[in-house]
């Protein structure tokens, strides 16, 4: 069965009957997919400075 392009604009992880039993749409890929990889780095900044700041350095 064929979709047409309006099936990618739906957010599930998958469109059936329209494709394979497990394709992700093209607003998932682009919303959670792209997204957790920037936040997960963020997140790890955000930790590394805060530790950073809070360790006194050890100058002499």
């Amino acid at each position: 069965m064929q979709c047409g392009i309006s099936a990618d604009t739906h957010f599930g992880p998958r469109v059936l009957p329209c494709r394979r039993d497990f394709d992700f749409t093209l607003l998932f890929e682009q919303g959670i997919l792209a997204l957790a990889p920037h936040l997960l780095f963020l997140t790890l900044c955000i930790f590394s400075g805060i530790i950073s700041t809070e360790s006194p350095g050890k100058y002499t």
